[in-house]
């Protein structure tokens, strides 16, 4: 029980982070609009690096399913642990979405649309897009945050930088999603496409997150 109530800071804190994300992230994209790519970047760098500094310390900043499954395998993270993480990120831009979508109704603006991300190119070389930009920015992330040759100090500032570079380049192909809960919100809320299409969102990240933890284990075993 104890263990467990330990456990509770880590996860508000990713349930936090990942709710601040969404609202202001998906909010931007909802409100203000999506055309510009470069600001679409700075409405989801910039809370993410608000939310690194205020809970950081408590969670390790993941705010994405993808970022946790990668500390999952290198062993930095429980399974219960691991669990936790996924639910609050789950719950936490599932509850923006939902608040997102009650906004809209309020001020009498589209029922079809909620930051959600979407591709119009085909099915293929949307996965391989997501994949291969989730992979990049977890392998920073996990080389960047390791205590041996990383720099920890530094980490905030490369990771938003390689998000933000990230988001401009795919954000106009996929939506540049990198997250599987960021593409969940929205598409619990929206259905149709948006959530048949949502299958890509999951697994493209995941497997990008997984290759990027098979070469961190690969060199810190070269290390060893």
């Amino acid at each position: 029980m104890v263990s467990r109530l330990r456990n509770l800071d880590k996860y508000l804190a990713e349930f936090l982070g990942t709710f601040v994300m969404m609202i202001v992230g998906t909010g931007y994209c909802l409100f203000v609009g999506s055309d510009n790519p470069y600001f679409v970047a700075l409405a989801f760098v910039i809370p993410i690096l608000v939310m690194i500094f205020a809970v950081g310390d408590l969670s390790g900043a993941h705010f994405n399913p993808a970022v946790s499954l990668a500390f999952w395998l290198n062993k930095e993270l429980t399974g219960r642990e691991f669990g936790g993480y996924i639910l609050a990120q789950f719950l936490g831009a599932t509850l923006a979405s939902g608040l997102l979508r009650n906004w809209t109704l309020a001020v009498g603006l589209s029922r079809n649309h909620l930051g959600e991300t979407d591709f119009t190119i085909n099915a293929g070389s949307a996965f391989l897009i997501e994949m291969t930009i989730t992979f990049i920015l977890v392998v920073v992330i996990v080389f960047v945050t390791d205590s041996d040759f990383g720099r920890p100090n530094a980490a905030p500032w490369v990771i938003g930088a390689v998000l933000g570079c990230l988001i401009v380049l795919g954000q106009k192909l996929t939506g540049a999603s990198l997250n599987p809960a960021r593409s969940f919100g929205p598409a619990i809320f929206l259905g149709g496409r948006v959530l048949q299409h949502y299958w890509l969102y999951a697994l493209a990240p995941l497997m990008g997150s997984a290759l990027a933890a098979l070469v961190y284990w690969l060199i810190k075993q070269s290390r060893a």
